[in-house]
């Protein structure tokens, strides 16, 4: 029996195909979790971000405290993806009520300047 390159490459791509569509539907089953630091690492934001996030609810995780009593988050790695497709969200958006005007940025620096 011969095979030619035609028909191993068809069997392959199909294999490939296959192994997509199982990695998604086990994507969304996941109970991986990964650190603040790989969460932030791949909602490309840092990590006072990440926690507000938390805080606010638009985002779960695990917070803890570790044996040093340090506070600990744990993301599950369904609930990042899920974040990340239903909130098309960018840094701007996320800050918005944050922004100063040029009048407050002007007043804190020399307000600072004067007590130093």
């Amino acid at each position: 029996m011969l095979v030619t390159q035609e028909q191993i490459f068809k069997k392959l791509s199909d294999i490939e195909k296959k192994l997509e569509k199982f990695m998604k539907e086990t994507d969304s089953f996941s109970i991986e979790e990964i650190s603040l630091n790989k969460a932030c690492k791949l909602l490309k934001l840092g990590s006072y971000s990440v926690i507000q996030l938390v805080k606010s609810g638009k985002l779960q995780a695990r917070v803890y405290r570790d044996s040093k009593r340090k506070l600990r988050y744990r993301f599950r790695l369904v609930d990042i993806r899920a974040f990340q497709q239903n909130n098309k969200y960018d840094q701007v958006s996320l800050h918005a009520d944050e922004v100063e005007s040029a009048e407050e940025i002007a007043k804190r620096f020399f307000n600072q300047k004067r007590s130093a």
